[in-house]
């Protein structure tokens, strides 16, 4: 009621909901009075860019232990040093030569009764109110609730309001674009959403709505760069950072955020098509997230709604390059799913229409163009039919020199160092499954080097030396080239190849099993493959101990909970692996491992159970699969099948998967 009648007074409370530590008692209270100085001196130069501004502070003094205030001159100059501390952080050092704090006036609250109110409020909501939270614990009352309700749009928390003044700053600029990621960014870490009051989120729906408004008035000219900056954004996220959770969530928040509200905006039908484009491509980063993950159900929906908008950005040529992007997107989707012939079919389909265009301006404009056209979507579109062909398996010698082929060309068509290291690995993944360990170790040393080099030595030891150097590599890349190392290793010992000696010498002096082995951060793939090849290699090894808790580091991953089939299916795999080397040396835990129900692990008659009752039956061919590997362990359980015989069953189910 007070309040009501100063309409020019703007109460509010400042909220540490972040937790931010300052150290010491009158640090904290400083700190937290300069950031309320600093944002009313920001808003007034928002209202007035041009103007010099000077402040008056009225306030309470900080009592150290509740007798002893602190000295006014002391409190000033604390305030300003952090005042001044804050604006060079936030990037405002220019704009605060024009900011003056002139005057701080402090008293214990006798003087003005706004102080006093002030006080009391503040006590009160101190802590999140636990003051008045007095009838049970983790219990509102109703005093509590009707000052949280009050409070309402005052709460300024340390990053909220900064949030907001980035966003309008960002609009005057018509930085739409870069708005967009600021609210998504915030909105979407589940960390922090869900102490968010519904003020807050309010106002994040309005700046989201002015957005939209603003992008559906300009016009596509206007409006695609802005929203490439978007897709470019979530790329980064989900294609380089590999943050995938937090990249789907974006995607998604998205298309019901901004898509389609811009749908709705346009007028008709053919400016709604204006904005295709974008929707496939939040789509296409969606699908890429689900896929990398493993999550074939979400990606089906991913890849159901980009095929629906397909039919109309397929009469937009020039935006041909993402629609082949997507239908890329899509074959990795796939061949998860086991689906290899459609997969080969849609990859060469891409790979041949660019071929064509690059070879109509070879041909036309010879003088113009006198090398070969190169499209980057091209390489993706051939290096991801590589990487189809080798998860396919080879039926002869005639298809597996097709496919080499086909990497040398992959190879050679990409420019970026970091995209010819990713085709060196798919290569290393095809010799491995060849079986060629010499040229594996060749691919996997360039790949470190992401250069085709001149050395001699391709050995073992040599691979583990470049592996601990140290490089700029993020670490999930780090774990890419320690996955198909670790694949090649286990393919000499399940081979039995002389060459499994010289592995297991340069990775016993690595560490690399001990340290993956302990690793509980180690969750997304490639850890799944990570896992399967420590099993298997320690198997082979008759370290059956080892074997087992590697298999259980698979099965803590939980693939079949999570509905990750493609990764459930390299649990499976890995599971007959392990049981098959283990015939021999422990031919009662490798029974075990086929029909146990206690575990841990489980035997793999109950994996098949539950991948059905996860509806793996939905995926045709994942569903062909258990139903043959069902077949053969069922009868490998209920007869006496010599040892031999099953181990070679066993290890030829680990070969039907050959991620």
């Amino acid at each position: 009621a007070e309040f009501q009648n100063r309409p020019k007074w703007e109460p509010v409370r400042l909220v540490n909901q972040e937790g931010v530590s300052y150290g010491d008692q009158v640090a904290s209270y400083t700190n937290m009075f300069a950031e309320l100085i600093l944002r009313i001196l920001r808003q007034k130069s928002i209202d007035e860019p041009d103007a010099n501004i000077s402040i008056q502070a009225f306030g309470t003094t900080f009592m150290r232990g509740g007798y002893h205030s602190t000295k006014p001159q002391e409190y000033l100059n604390r305030v300003f040093e952090y005042l001044k501390f804050l604006a060079v952080r936030r990037g405002l050092a220019v704009t605060s030569g024009k900011w003056t704090l002139e005057k701080l006036a402090l008293n214990f609250g006798r003087d003005r009764a706004e102080l006093v109110i002030c006080d009391i409020l503040s006590n009160a909501s101190h802590d999140d109110f636990v003051r008045l939270d007095y009838r049970e614990p983790r219990r509102r009352t109703d005093t509590s609730t009707l000052l949280i309700t009050a409070f309402g749009d005052h709460n300024w928390t340390l990053a909220v309001r900064e949030l907001f003044e980035r966003v309008s700053v960002l609009v005057e600029e018509y930085s739409f674009g870069m708005a967009i990621i600021a609210i998504a960014e915030r909105l979407c870490d589940e960390v922090s959403t869900g102490d968010y009051d519904a003020s807050f989120l309010g106002k994040a729906r309005e700046a989201i709505d002015s957005i939209v408004g603003h992008l559906a008035t300009m016009g596509a000219r206007g409006r695609d760069p802005q929203l490439s900056s978007v897709l470019n954004w979530l790329d980064q996220i989900i294609g380089h950072q590999r943050l995938l959770d937090r990249g789907y969530r974006l995607a998604r928040w998205l298309l019901t955020n901004v898509t389609q509200p811009l749908r709705e905006q346009l007028n008709d039908e053919k400016e709604r098509e204006t904005v295709d484009w974008f929707e496939y491509g939040v789509h296409r980063w969606a699908l890429t997230a689900a896929n990398h993950q493993g999550k074939l159900f979400d990606a089906q929906i991913e890849v159901e709604a980009m095929r629906a908008i397909a039919q109309r950005l397929a009469h937009q040529w020039e935006r041909a390059p993402i629609l082949f992007d997507g239908l890329i997107a899509q074959a990795v989707h796939l061949s998860d799913e086991f689906e290899f012939a459609r997969v080969s079919k849609d990859m060469r389909l891409v790979a041949d229409s660019l071929a064509t265009q690059s070879a109509l301006f070879s041909t036309y404009l010879s003088d113009e163009f006198p090398d070969p056209i190169k499209f980057d979507v091209q390489a993706k579109a051939i290096g991801t039919l590589v990487q189809n062909e080798i998860l396919k398996g080879f039926t002869d010698a005639d298809h597996l020199d097709k496919t080499r082929s086909l990497s040398d060309t992959a190879i050679n068509e990409f420019v970026e160092p970091r995209d010819k290291a990713r085709q060196f690995q798919y290569r290393c993944h095809l010799e491995t499954i060849a079986g060629d360990f010499a040229a594996a170790r060749r691919y996997l040393i360039w790949s470190i080097r992401k250069a085709q080099t001149e050395e001699s030595d391709f050995s073992h030891a040599a691979i583990w030396r470049l592996l601990a150097a140290s490089n700029d590599d993020p670490r999930w890349q780090r774990d890419f080239t320690a996955s198909h190392w670790l694949r090649l290793g286990a393919k000499t010992c399940l081979k039995d190849d002389l060459e499994s000696e010289d592995f297991i010498e340069a990775i016993d002096s690595s560490g690399l099993l001990e340290f993956y082995g302990g690793s509980s951060a180690l969750v997304d793939y490639p850890a799944h493959n990570i896992f399967r090849s420590i099993a298997v290699i320690h198997a082979s090894s008759r370290r059956a101990d080892s074997a087992l808790s590697a298999l259980n580091r698979l099965h803590e991953l939980d693939p079949i909970g999570k509905a990750q089939f493609s990764l459930a299916m390299v649990l499976l795999a890995a599971q007959a692996e392990v049981a098959g080397l283990l015939m021999q040396s422990d031919p009662a835990k490798a029974r075990s491992l086929l029909h146990d129900m206690s575990g841990p692990p489980v035997g793999l008659m109950h994996l098949f159970t539950r991948m059905r009752a996860a509806s793996a039956d939905k995926l045709p061919r994942i569903a062909e699969l258990l139903n043959s590997w069902e077949a053969e362990v069922d009868a490998l359980v209920i007869r006496d099948v010599a040892t031999e015989n099953a181990k070679q069953i066993l290890l030829g189910i680990g070969s039907d998967v050959r991620y």
